[in-house]
């Protein structure tokens, strides 16, 4: 195939990801308010990031800029005193990678919570149904589940907090100080989405992108620029800037060598790049199917516990029957919400992996 995506993925899987703030007002009954809290919708950066934006800024979430600017000052007066740590991700990566990892724990912490409530609603419930044989037993198992849940919780919530000291670290700012200024960031279930579509495959003129295939041509550029064997060496192979790099589970193995030393350190370093590209591409196609999959299962999961309510309001259904399918979603929900948290990863790879060229390589021209 030709094209330069696989679906128009981004919108309308904001919609999708938005379920876990229209599930807050769906999912309640009556006699069952107490299971759910309201919370605060975050204030988006904008529909769609500015052409020449930084590519971290398609995510559309406000604090990122802040978060950007302070990693980058406290990362300039590191270097200044030789206390900057390795790493081989970008500053703006590491920052987004853990902005977004303390987003996607927060929302889980939230859903682990409202499940905690959901089952203390159920346990109310049937502590004040009528006695049965089997009721001593039915309480004890909502017992183990209510504690299970709370561990789950606490668990969340300490990777929650594991995330924000990193990005605390990389800001030098106390996390206290980040949980004030991402007060608003944290009481939103919306998922952190990158505003762009799935690309099918991108132009290998986004290898230039990063600063080890630019070093490794420049290096070549200056010690043989006439040279017509090294020119030929270039043009063809892991080291062409023209064609395509296709989606590959493992990354792709490199097709040339080079009598040349410096040309064929420049295929090497190529290949590697090309190898990376690849991998991030297949795990980011992946990523975006299996996160469509999840949102038709929650969307399946909405429509039958609707489909219970109303059942309810005449009668023909139980509020238990109703925090069952509640409890379904939520845990529905929450699988999507790792599938979120792994699409947003992939997306931080590939830019990471393209020298944040991966939005500005789709060029009909190019085809």
């Amino acid at each position: 195939m030709h094209g330069e995506s696989i679906k128009p993925a981004g919108r309308w899987i904001l919609a999708a990801l938005m379920v876990f703030a229209a599930t807050a007002s769906q999912a309640r009954t009556a006699s069952a308010d107490e299971v759910r809290h309201d919370t605060a919708a975050m204030p988006r950066a904008g529909l769609a990031a500015e052409p020449g934006a930084p590519w971290w800024a398609s995510f559309n979430e406000a604090p990122l800029a802040g978060l950007q600017r302070a990693a980058l000052s406290h990362a300039s007066t590191a270097t200044a005193v030789g206390a900057a740590p390795a790493s081989a991700m970008a500053i703006d990566a590491q920052v987004t990678t853990d902005y977004i990892a303390t987003r996607v724990f927060n929302v889980r912490w939230q859903l682990a919570m409202q499940m905690r409530d959901s089952l203390d609603r159920q346990r109310k419930l049937l502590a004040g149904s009528a006695p049965v044989a089997s009721l001593g037993q039915a309480l004890a198992t909502l017992d183990e589940r209510r504690a299970q849940s709370d561990r789950f919780a606490s668990m969340m919530l300490g990777q929650r907090d594991a995330a924000m000291a990193a990005l605390a670290r990389m800001t030098g700012k106390s996390p206290e100080t980040l949980f004030g200024e991402l007060q608003m960031a944290l009481a939103s279930r919306d998922m952190p989405l990158f505003d762009a579509q799935t690309p099918e495959r991108l132009p290998r003129s986004v290898m230039m992108g990063r600063r080890d295939v630019s070093a490794s041509r420049s290096m070549v550029a200056l010690g043989r620029r006439g040279s017509a064997e090294a020119q030929h060496d270039l043009a063809i192979g892991p080291a062409s800037l023209s064609g395509w790099i296709a989606a590959a589970p493992g990354g792709l193995p490199a097709t040339l060598d080079s009598q040349l030393p410096d040309v064929k350190a420049v295929l090497t370093v190529a290949a590697q790049a090309e190898s990376e590209i690849s991998a991030d591409l297949d795990a980011l196609q992946r990523r975006t199917v299996q996160t469509e999959r999840l949102f038709e299962v929650v969307k399946s999961r909405q429509m039958e516990l609707d489909a219970v309510k109303q059942r309810m309001q005449v009668g023909a259904a139980t509020e238990q029957e109703v925090i069952g399918g509640y409890q379904t979603l939520l845990v529905n929900d929450d699988a999507l919400a790792v599938s979120a948290g792994e699409l947003a990863y992939a997306w931080i790879r590939l830019q990471a992996s393209t020298g944040g060229q991966a939005l500005q390589a789709r060029s009909p021209s190019e085809d």
